[in-house]
């Protein structure tokens, strides 16, 4: 299996609630912090779970839920087991802290262990919240830039397949994605590949988000001298004003992707529903059909031939905490009756997909 092609120069939250910002409170992060992650034990037994019964997703989607890592590994993959996952996504450590996790032999071999059991599959690692490369500010981007740094070589230990990070933010755009590109050259020009794959994702535009428009992913992607892909998020989508309740807008939003990344490069979508009415700029996501996209138009643009074998993440609401897996069956079974109540003709774009990015997943 080939490296993918970089783009560019070389060719080509999971939360409801909102996610704080060292600059929104005027003050500043302390310094970069590494320490030994609480790990908890790393090779207790679990007891049996009912796993459900799994799910032929349509298009060749891998399909999973945001998972904690509070208790270890056969914690992790306990919730793993008991929500049907093909798929997962987890933080490297605490979102709200500037703290880097540094995990034990002893954890990541159970990490490992526990994964290859269950065939391993793709995982998506997150930044944290508080990085914002295109801060204003010059400590915060300093802190952001060697956070960064860190939490990529902790993906690429772990064995992830993708990075995920959330687009900055600045009040004068030109300037905000400038200062974007130059921070991620500077935190990854040395260590980024292809294994874990960086993907810029796409905002809602609250508080000087910069992201809103695929052409702000593909502005910055364009000028970096290693790969990235696109995560697309559809709850931030819709915010920034995308229509997916109809099948012309659907089909605007696939071509706006086309243009903007070609046909191969959206490698992850964050599938959450929205609390708030589209284009409102709100970041709240919602459980499907409780918000205003609903379950079949999500369904519908996830049979686009762009997404043709992506990894699809839930970040709907857990009110009851990430070991009750009650909401994330629910939104499971949600989509899964919007996929046999679509038709698999609705009017697309007719593609020709190499799937360039999914050789990165370590089969």
């Amino acid at each position: 299996m080939g490296a993918p092609k970089a783009v560019g120069a070389h060719s080509p939250r999971p939360s409801p609630f909102p996610r704080p910002s060292p600059e929104a409170t005027g003050s500043l992060p302390p310094p970069l912090r590494i320490s030994a992650i609480k790990q908890g034990p790393t090779h207790v037994s679990e007891p049996a779970v009912r796993v459900p019964a799994s799910v032929d997703w349509p298009n060749s989607l891998r399909v999973g839920f945001h998972l904690s890592i509070a208790g270890g590994p056969a914690r992790l993959f306990r919730r793993f087991d008991e929500r049907g996952c093909t798929a997962f996504q987890m933080f490297l450590g605490s979102p709200r802290s500037w703290e880097v996790a540094v995990w034990s032999d002893d954890w990541l071999a159970a990490f490992r262990e526990e994964r290859c059991r269950r065939g391993s599959p793709p995982i998506v690692a997150h930044t944290r919240y508080l990085l914002n490369l295109a801060s204003r500010h010059d400590e915060v981007r300093a802190r952001s830039i060697a956070t960064l740094r860190a939490e990529y070589r902790s993906a690429a230990r772990l064995g992830a397949d993708f990075l995920v990070l959330h687009m900055g933010s600045h009040p004068e755009r030109g300037q905000g994605l400038k200062l974007m590109q130059e921070g991620l050259i500077r935190a990854l020009a040395e260590v980024a590949g292809p294994h874990p794959l960086l993907l810029l994702e796409n905002t809602a535009g609250e508080a000087n988000d910069l992201g809103t428009a695929p052409a702000d992913l593909a502005t910055v992607r364009a000028g970096l001298p290693f790969p990235t892909g696109v995560c697309w998020d559809t709850c931030h989508a819709f915010q920034a004003g995308f229509d997916f309740t109809t099948a012309a807008g659907r089909l605007g939003l696939e071509r706006a992707l086309v243009r903007a990344f070609g046909t191969d490069e959206v490698a992850v979508v964050h599938l959450n529903d929205a609390m708030f009415p589209r284009g409102r700029g709100r970041d709240r996501h919602a459980a499907l059909d409780q918000g205003h996209i609903g379950a079949e138009a999500l369904a519908a643009f996830l049979r686009s031939p762009l997404l043709r074998g992506a990894t699809v993440i839930f970040e709907t609401p857990q009110p009851d905490g990430p070991d009750d897996p009650s909401a994330d069956l629910a939104n499971r079974d949600r989509l899964h009756r919007a996929f046999l109540a679509t038709r698999s003709d609705v009017p697309s774009l007719q593609v020709t997909s190499c799937g360039r990015w999914r050789r990165c997943l370590r089969r």
